[in-house]
């Protein structure tokens, strides 16, 4: 990006509370990531002895994601966990031209407060009293970190049509800062009374393109036809030295615990440990 471009991105972004990095994340980084989360699929149902799509394309990533789903809803929800947790995801998300555009916007000292999230939005996928389309809302309560804290979200497949899940955002609508809203277990949903849904915008992308959007800006899912797929993934950055950051001495709304108790009785044995180093 030259630096008019710079420019005129910050400035939109500034404005509309948004902007679309075109490219930012690239096609063979996107591609691993897909190649990696379908193999996930297909190992968990080859140790289920189920049956396994051919091909690498939506469908049959759909088909073998259904079968694992119908299959084991535990492994599949503990698959989904994962895949939040891979390398490439979090090296899709932290591309030299996000890092760049993130700091452009004042970020000066950036932090994680939590895992990248994978987004799997599917009729057939929806996970009984999970969630499916969230409703509009603010990121910040998530967080309730920096002020000048950001999203990054990218698609892992096109979404060239409304009906293909595509992220919806009420432009400008971050410059209200933080709205009267309601506490779910997935969401801080903004109270209707605060906003006109006509204003919601789909935003249209390919794979590879990057959404930043601050994490004051009403957003949400739209919908997607009942043979659609739609992978894409997120982080939130922060900044460790924006002024009310520092002053509320990182307020961090997320806990880390840790569950000793060894989860497989009587693994892992000698056996299965001694083999990897011979």
């Amino acid at each position: 990006m030259t630096g008019q471009d710079m420019y005129s991105l910050v400035s939109f972004y500034k404005k509309n509370g948004y902007v679309i990095l075109r490219g930012a994340a690239t096609k063979d980084n996107v591609q691993t990531v897909i190649d990696e989360i379908h193999r996930i699929f297909k190992e968990q149902l080859r140790f289920l002895g189920a049956d396994i799509a051919a091909g690498q394309g939506d469908g049959s990533i759909l088909a073998n994601a259904a079968s694992l789903f119908h299959g084991d809803l535990a492994r599949y929800k503990a698959t989904l966990r994962q895949v939040n947790k891979l390398y490439s995801v979090q090296s899709l998300l932290t591309s030299e031209s996000i890092i760049k555009f993130v700091k452009s916007l004042g970020l000066e000292v950036l932090s994680f407060p939590t895992d990248a999230v994978f987004h799997c939005m599917a009729g057939e996928l929806l996970i009984p009293d999970g969630y499916m389309r969230l409703r509009p809302h603010q990121d910040w309560p998530a967080m309730q970190s920096s002020l000048d804290s950001v999203i990054a979200w990218s698609s892992l497949m096109d979404v060239r049509s409304e009906k293909n899940y595509p992220l919806e955002v009420i432009p400008g609508s971050h410059r209200n800062g933080l709205l009267p809203g309601i506490t779910h277990d997935h969401v801080y949903e903004v109270a209707p009374s605060h906003y006109d849904p006509d204003q919601f915008r789909p935003l249209l992308v390919d794979r590879g393109d990057v959404i930043i959007f601050s994490s004051f800006l009403i957003h949400r899912t739209g919908v997607g036809s009942a043979d659609q797929i739609r992978f894409a993934c997120s982080t939130r950055y922060e900044n460790v030295v924006e002024e009310t950051n520092i002053q509320r001495a990182y307020p961090s709304i997320h806990r880390r615990t840790v569950d000793r108790e060894i989860k497989t009785k009587d693994f892992p044995e000698k056996q299965h440990v001694e083999h990897l180093f011979q």
